[in-house]
């Protein structure tokens, strides 16, 4: 009898074959134009093309940045591109790039 079927649906709770449980899964990459930045630096608003690997398509929202990434070297009106990572209900900027 095959169970690999009952064992994958087992094992859904545990973390994809190389990511380290804990350790935070880039779910897709995008490119946009900045319409806002956050007084602290830690948030910025991206009017955004469709997210690679997530299915969202094109919308303007505000993503939270990451310590790995910085948002003080960006300013209003530049073309970005980032990566971002799920964290749990919340999706946050880990790299970021001005084009």
């Amino acid at each position: 009898m095959d169970h690999s079927a009952g064992d994958a649906m087992h094992h859904a709770d545990q973390a994809p074959q190389g990511i380290q449980p804990g350790q935070k899964n880039i779910v897709g990459s995008a490119t946009g134009v900045v319409r806002g930045v956050s007084e602290d630096g830690r948030a910025i608003v991206v009017d955004h093309g469709p997210i690679d690997g997530l299915g969202m398509g094109a919308m303007t929202m505000s993503f939270q940045l990451d310590d790995e990434a910085t948002g003080g070297d960006v300013a209003v009106g530049d073309t970005v591109e980032f990566q971002v990572v799920e964290d749990g209900d919340d999706f946050r900027i880990i790299e970021l790039s001005v084009r």
